[in-house]
């Protein structure tokens, strides 16, 4: 998964280790932190293939810090 835009939050693009197959699942993390001020921020994520082409929607990382 790969940093797409919006608030990075710290956050590194993550690679699998094994090849997911079709019909087959995966988990995939990625270690945010979350900033000291007070606010709303918004992070968007995609998936890439190992050819580094972007594909799926994006993934929306929503986080409040009061």
């Amino acid at each position: 998964m790969r940093y797409g835009y919006g608030d990075r939050l710290s956050g590194r693009d993550t690679y699998l280790t094994a090849e997911v197959l079709p019909n087959q699942e995966a988990e995939i993390s990625v270690e945010l932190t979350a900033p000291n001020t007070p606010g709303t921020y918004r992070g968007y994520w995609v998936l890439f293939d190992n050819n580094t082409f972007s594909f799926g929607q994006y993934l929306s990382v929503i986080i409040t810090v009061p």
